[in-house]
């Protein structure tokens, strides 16, 4: 009888070894979060994926850990793949130029009381002249040697903070519109996004699958985005897909899926589907009013954004981007009476303003809050 307990404690002590992931940090600790699971830096210290970066890519990235992210405004991946990430942290995303961070997003960290940056990609996305800009914070870098990968870095630190460890979403790396409309779903959900190339799954992304026993996949986009034999070969006990027949469509059956979580009816934000600048930071604060992301063409309504307004009769709308992505003419189809417009003067601004937005968690969706908001 005692044989068998001690086999028993045994197992039981390996099986939860098992599920701790250790990584040692660029110090050579280990990294421990709130959740009492640690990560592995898959470099050497003072080692950068893209080249010579003295920043620390190991570390611990943990709920109460005074976080924001900051991604390059130039890459759309890195920042739809960490926007899953800064909502389980509850943070701002924000962007930066590859060279040069605007003083405007240096004024938002600092107004955030930040005591953390997550730098997204390597030094090709975000280099260490910015990096030096933000040296008064402890930098911690997740990258990997291509976008494919750094989106594996990201969705290691998302597994790791919601638990979620047998869910993903997969989406394609060469297109931005379809992970834009997926991004609240994925963070209502507590699942990483993953990127392939549309027509065969890429390794890191197949390996990272197959290595972490994901048992459910949602495909987001139709065949042209992930193809049929990618999905037919997907090692996964369940894989289902939301797709249309383009980007606007493939928007809608997100939305239905988000509204069917949240129950959220009323509420839509809405953002230029021809450019991805304006919606790759808007996912906060989706996520924050438990509302679907939907598309438009810039300078006149989508049809489908039209149907959508009618047939739920939508109350509040919020719009991502200045007149040039959502123009005044598509604001005025809307026919929604409460609509508000959160906009800077280019990416980097409208990113310091959703971050604004983002803090201000009381005032509903719809309503203009720069007329309320003291900076």
């Amino acid at each position: 009888m005692n044989k068998k307990v001690l086999t028993i404690l045994t197992l039981t002590c390996i099986l939860f070894t098992s599920v701790y992931m250790k990584i040692a940090d660029a110090s050579g600790g280990t990294a421990k979060s709130k959740m009492g699971i640690t990560f592995t830096n898959p470099y050497k210290p003072g080692e950068d994926p893209s080249g010579g970066d003295d920043t620390d890519v190991g570390g611990s990235v943990n709920h109460d850990s005074g976080a924001i992210v900051l991604a390059s405004g130039e890459k759309y991946t890195d920042v739809l793949t960490a926007s899953v990430l800064a909502n389980e942290l509850d943070t701002s995303l924000l962007l930066t130029k590859k060279d040069a961070i605007s003083q405007n997003t240096l004024d938002e960290i600092d107004r955030l009381s930040a005591k953390m940056v997550v730098v997204i990609g390597g030094t090709d996305s975000v280099s260490n002249s910015v990096v030096s800009k933000i040296s008064k914070y402890k930098v911690i870098r997740l990258a990997g040697h291509d976008r494919y990968e750094t989106s594996i870095r990201i969705a290691e630190e998302v597994r790791r903070l919601t638990g979620n460890f047998y869910e993903a979403t997969i989406v394609s790396g060469i297109n931005f519109p379809d992970i834009i409309s997926i991004s609240t779903f994925s963070s209502l959900k507590g699942q990483p996004i993953l990127i392939t190339e549309p027509e065969k799954l890429t390794k890191t992304t197949a390996d990272a699958i197959s290595n972490w026993n994901i048992s459910d996949i949602t495909i987001c986009g139709g065949y042209d985005s992930v193809s049929k034999s990618i999905q037919g070969n997907l090692k996964a006990k369940k894989v289902s897909r939301m797709g249309g027949a383009d980007r606007y469509e493939t928007a809608k059956i997100v939305a239905k899926k988000v509204r069917q979580l949240t129950g959220n009816e009323k509420d839509m934000i809405l953002v230029d589907g021809t450019n991805f600048p304006d919606g790759i930071c808007i996912n906060s604060l989706a996520t924050l009013f438990k509302s679907p992301i939907l598309l438009t063409t810039p300078d006149s309504l989508h049809k489908i954004i039209a149907d959508e307004v009618k047939i739920l009769s939508i109350q509040y709308t919020m719009i991502g981007g200045g007149y040039k992505s959502v123009s005044q003419k598509v604001q005025s189809e809307l026919k929604v009476k409460n609509i508000e417009r959160v906009f800077g003067s280019d990416r980097y601004e409208t990113a310091v303003k959703i971050s604004q937005r983002h803090s201000n968690k009381i005032l509903p969706l719809g309503v203009n809050f720069r007329a309320q908001w003291k900076n």
